[in-house]
């Protein structure tokens, strides 16, 4: 199939894509430079990336990604990258989920979002239903905590030393100032 065949296949998946999901979706940004950007519900995001992935060959998740508002009713917002690559086209899905909501892993169609998935749920703290492998990957097992929510501490919950006298590597609560 000839790339530009592919593109208007893409266009025709933009103008149609109610019809495949049976819910209203809009599209925020729709231009020739081979990348779209849709803000989708939640409830349909696992079914739109599988019509996407079978239907319309987009072969490769390329990220996942995760924003924080921390004074928003819908704290975390997810955006998934996928990429078709017999023409160079990036499409951008946006989702936005509540602080303890689940959302469906897309694992058993794309093997990348594996290490993507475990990632934001270690950094983040947002957990993927149907994930095989939810736990840390980047911080200790112990850790308490999500490190790259904006109402982290910076300085963590626990401080490191290195005790001279025992020469052991002892671990003891931070105390927080207040500068005035």
């Amino acid at each position: 199939m000839d790339k530009n065949r592919r593109f208007v296949d893409i266009i025709y998946l933009f103008r149609n894509l109610v019809n495949f999901i049976g819910k209203t979706t809009y599209i925020d940004n729709l231009n020739v430079s081979f990348s779209s950007i849709l803000n989708v519900d939640i409830k349909y995001i696992i079914k739109i990336i599988k019509v996407l992935k079978t239907t319309f060959l987009f072969n490769s998740l390329s990220d996942i990604l995760v924003v924080d508002y921390p004074n928003e009713k819908q704290r975390f917002k997810l955006v998934y990258t996928l990429q078709e690559y017999n023409i160079p086209f990036k499409l951008i899905l946006q989702t936005v989920i509540q602080e303890n909501q689940f959302i469906s892993s897309v694992t058993k169609l794309y093997n990348s979002a594996n290490w993507l998935e475990r990632e934001i749920w270690d950094m983040f703290g947002v957990t993927f239903h149907d994930h095989l492998d939810n736990r840390r990957i980047l911080s200790d097992y112990g850790f308490d905590g999500h490190p790259e929510r904006k109402d982290f501490p910076l300085t963590g919950f626990v401080e490191t030393k290195y005790n001279q006298d025992t020469k052991r590597i002892i671990l003891q609560p931070c105390k927080f100032y207040t500068r005035i």
